[in-house]
Parts: structure tokens; sequence; C-alpha cells
């Protein structure tokens, strides 16, 4: 019989999940692949929404000729989240990409913020309290069907992931009576599982039988 331990989960308080930019009053997401470059004509307005920082623009200056325009780069321009700005006539702006105001240990997009990639992504992880005792498959299984604030894309970490985690937050593992040490999705053998102290950091394998945490994460 599969046994999984359910504690108090730890509620976030209420965040924006979504990384915008308003591009003439319209909200334009961030996240996801082939988001950049945008390219966007004078008399455009641009303004970063939180948690995004700043914009990375390249600005060029737009040339007639015979044929039409020709675009001649100007300058790199970089655009706030504290004011609306306006590509000036006879210019054209390509956004690159942005700088995220995210820090480690943010609430954000369901979890905690426990990984940043530097180009406006990242990881979280639920701060739900919960271990289990049965076999590896149903740690993943547990992730997979987990439904907690908003997100059910949830995933089990990695050695890489729960490394990060420990190293990087002493949030709810120092509070709680769940167990310290945390599966992975990582298996040494058929019968032994990779894990992390989330006190210490310290890696070691274990067959299943113990009550160990489990931490569910999630890519924004």
């Amino acid at each position: 019989m599969k046994k999984v331990l359910l504690f108090v989960t730890l509620l976030l308080g209420s965040v924006s999940f979504g990384q915008t930019i308003s591009i003439n009053g319209s909200l334009h997401s961030t996240n996801g692949d082939n988001t950049f470059p945008i390219w966007v004509e004078e008399g455009t307005t641009i303004q970063p929404n939180s948690p995004i920082k700043s914009i990375s623009i390249k600005e060029f200056n737009v040339v007639p000729n015979s044929n039409g325009n020709d675009l001649v780069f100007n300058k790199t321009v970089l655009v706030y989240s504290d004011s609306v700005s306006t590509v000036p006539e006879g210019k054209t702006w390509k956004l690159e990409s942005i700088q995220n105001g995210l820090q480690l240990g943010d609430e954000y997009a369901g979890g905690i913020v426990f990984y940043l990639d530097g180009n406006g992504g990242g990881k979280v992880y639920a701060p739900v309290g919960a271990q289990i005792s049965d076999t590896w498959n149903y740690l993943n299984s547990y992730c997979d069907e987990l439904d907690f604030n908003g997100f059910s894309d949830w995933f089990a970490p990695s050695i890489d992931d729960l490394r990060k985690i420990s190293g990087a937050l002493d949030i709810y593992f120092l509070s709680t009576s769940i167990s310290r040490r945390a599966w992975s999705q990582e298996q040494n053998s058929p019968n032994y599982y990779h894990y992390i102290d989330m006190f210490n950091g310290v890696q070691g394998n274990e067959s299943t039988g113990n009550d160990y945490r489990i931490i569910p994460i999630r890519q924004f």
C-alpha cells in the first residue's frame, strides 16, 4: 500500500504569475520560447511590468532609400519598469531580452524561486509538506498529479535541483517535522534511489521504505 504522509501546506500570498510587457497598453507575455526579438515602430509605447526590471533594446535609424527603408543601428537602450517609454520619431526598436527583478526566495509562479536562468526563466518549488515511503514511481506520480496555487505542471526534482534548493534557501525545511532527506527522481539501481539531506546538501542512495520528503518543482 502506498504510504504518503501529508502535513500543513504553507500558503503563499497573492503574487503575479505572469511576466509581461505592455506594448501600446496591451499585455505581451515574455514567458516561453521564441518570444524575442520583438520589433516595434515609432510612436509605440513600451513598459515592462513587475517582476521584469528592464528591457534591453537595440535602436535603429529608419533611413529612406529608393526601394523603401534601411535600418541603421544607432544605440542600445534600456527601458525600465518605472516609466512608459515611446519609440522616437524616425526610429525602430528591436526588443531583445529582459532583466528579471526576481530573487532567490521570492514567491512567484505558484512556488518559491530557487533557480534563475538569467533570461527571465527559472524554477520554483511548491512549499507543501509531504513525505513518502513507497516506490520511486509514486514520487513522480505524486508530483505529476499535484494541483497547487493554480498550477498543475509540477514534477519531481533532480539531484541538481535539490542541491540548488538546499544551497540557496533555509525556508520551511528547518521548521517542520518532515524528514530532512528528500527523494530525487534519479535512480541508482532497481532498488536504490538518490536523495539529498536538505540540511547540509549531502547526497546519498537509499532503498524505499523510508519516510523521505517530496519537493515538487516547476519551471516558469
